[in-house]
């Protein structure tokens, strides 16, 4: 007869014995000194990447320091002469400023034209002076 398959009854009964004596699961721990010495070669290998990267980093800059050491031409710093186009340079404050002068013109009173009598007024108040006076027309 061929036994494939077939394991003979001697390693059976060795596997049923195991799993007698261990309740199925393994007896002893994972060895700690691997798990350690692994552990701590992380690190060391971690904090070496780092302090390489630095250290790359500053001979890099150094280096380019060294090939390119002006300023560029546009740069803020530099004196442009006068009547020469500018940059933007503070875009956010000069929204800022933009933005407050034009909400100064929609909400306060002034004059148009003093010679012809014609004011400005603030936008709601113009929109209840005409819907004051019904001037405004359906469009049906």
């Amino acid at each position: 007869m061929s036994s494939h398959g077939h394991q003979p009854n001697h390693e059976l009964n060795h596997e049923n014995q195991a799993n007698k004596n261990h309740n199925g699961y393994e007896p002893t721990d994972a060895p700690a000194k691997p798990l350690l010495v692994f552990a701590v070669v992380l690190t060391i290998f971690t904090v070496a990447c780092f302090i390489g990267g630095f250290i790359t980093f500053r001979i890099l800059e150094k280096g380019y320091q060294m090939i390119d050491p002006d300023k560029h031409p546009m740069s803020a710093s530099r004196k442009m002469p006068e009547g020469m186009p500018r940059l933007q340079v503070t875009e956010a404050n000069d929204l800022a400023a933009f933005q407050k002068s034009e909400e100064e013109l929609v909400s306060s009173y002034g004059w148009i034209s003093r010679e012809a009598g014609k004011v400005r007024v603030p936008v709601a108040k113009a929109i209840d002076l005409v819907l004051k006076k019904n001037q405004l027309k359906s469009r049906e």
